[in-house]
Formats: C-alpha cells, sequence, structure tokens
C-alpha cells in the first residue's frame, strides 16, 4: 500500500511516530512493573534475586541506548509529516 501526500499519508506518518514513541514508552513501563514485582518478591527468590536484577539492570540500559535513536525517527517521522501537510495546505500537488 502505498501513500502519496495527501491527508491519509500524513496520517499514516503521523500515527507511525506516536507507535514509535508509545512503543518505548510500554517497554519502559513493562521493564519498571518487572522491577515492582522483584522488589515485592526478593524474599521469595532467594539467591535467584540477583540474577533477575541484573538481567533487569541489562535491560533498562539497552531501552535507554535505543530510545534516543527511536525518539530521532518519530521526530523526522513527524517533520516529514509536517512537510507534506505544509504542500498539501499550499495546494502544490
Amino acid at each position: 500500500m502505498g501513500y502519496m501526500a495527501n491527508e491519509e499519508g500524513v496520517r499514516a506518518l503521523k500515527g507511525l511516530a506516536s507507535r514509535l514513541q508509545q512503543g518505548v514508552e510500554s517497554i519502559k513501563q513493562a521493564i519498571d512493573a518487572l522491577k515492582n514485582e522483584l522488589d515485592s518478591n526478593k524474599s521469595g527468590l532467594g539467591t535467584h534475586a540477583g540474577s533477575i536484577q541484573n538481567v533487569i539492570d541489562e535491560m533498562n540500559q539497552e531501552v535507554q541506548g535505543a530510545s534516543s535513536p527511536v525518539n530521532e525517527l518519530a521526530e523526522k517521522v513527524n517533520s516529514l509529516a509536517a512537510s507534506y501537510q505544509e504542500f498539501i495546505g499550499t495546494d502544490r500537488f
């Protein structure tokens, strides 16, 4: 399915940018929920709690490293959508 520089294409680009940002936030929330569960159940996990904490820390670092490029991509997609919207508004197409 191809999009031209029309309202449908602008909506698609804005939706893509929004979903990119929401994806990063969803992952961050899931990591926070996992951390809370670990904190609530540390005593029952015994020696495994440290290993699980290490995995959570690694996931957090990976998400922090990935969130900046994803946010940059979302900004570029939003900018492209704005450019298309400007063209549409001036009836250049």
